[in-house]
């Protein structure tokens, strides 16, 4: 089957903010982008032609099988980024389906799972943000079909990109904030790890330790006068 292409380049303003002017190629088959053989999308520096965005479509949506339908360079920022898409949505099942990567360290930066355009992943994190200079990851969250969730540890975790201590730590499962044997949210000191506040769950609330000793205290039936 031949597809009558039409291809048209005008100026783009992607990069207006870093005061890069830049050219965009599209391509199109009636009014939608659609390309079967390379990028439907191609945004160049109009000084140097380096290539600084690609994105394929297939029939106006973002669709490619066997590598990212997004590919883009940050020249402000220094890193490359990347993502994954099927029929317009996310999605990715052997590894990430976003990654970017800082081009004067090598460190990924960031790591996104993600299957049918919503966070997912059941071995690990489906969110890794990583430090550019130290490589520490610094926020992990865990997603199980587009919720917080995880049964062996706590869901949410942020770390000092120095120290590598987890400052903050919340232990979630289908969404919502539960933990049996400890404290449902913990914050420590970034220096040296101590624990500097809990708090756990009193009737669906989050609370301190010393409110939730409070709390406990009202609820107990009065004491009879003798």
């Amino acid at each position: 089957m031949n597809l009558e292409y039409v291809v048209k380049i005008s100026d783009d303003d992607t990069y207006q903010k870093e005061q890069i002017p830049c050219t965009r190629e599209a391509w199109t088959v009636g009014d939608a982008l659609h390309r079967i053989d390379g990028p439907a999308v191609i945004i160049r520096n109009s000084a140097t032609g380096e290539v600084y965005k690609e994105e394929y479509y297939e029939n106006g949506k973002l669709h490619r099988i066997g590598g990212p339908a997004k590919i883009e360079f940050h020249p402000k920022w220094g890193c490359r980024a990347e993502s994954y898409y099927e029929e317009g949505q996310r999605h990715r099942v052997d590894g990430p389906a976003s990654r970017s990567v800082d081009l004067a360290t090598g460190i990924t930066i960031l790591e996104a799972w993600a299957q049918n355009d919503v966070s997912h992943r059941e071995d690990g994190p489906a969110w890794i943000a990583r430090d550019g200079r130290t490589g520490v990851a610094i926020d992990e969250a865990w997603y199980l079909n587009g919720k917080n969730h995880r049964v062996d540890g706590p869901a949410l975790v942020r770390r000092d990109p120095e120290t590598g201590i987890a400052f903050h730590e919340e232990w979630m499962q289908h969404g919502g904030h539960l933990r049996e044997n400890g404290a449902a949210t913990v914050g420590r000191d970034r220096q040296t790890g101590e624990v500097t506040i809990q708090y756990r769950m009193f009737e669906g609330w989050l609370i301190t330790e010393t409110v939730d000793e409070y709390f406990n205290q009202r609820a107990a039936p009065p004491v009879p006068k003798p």
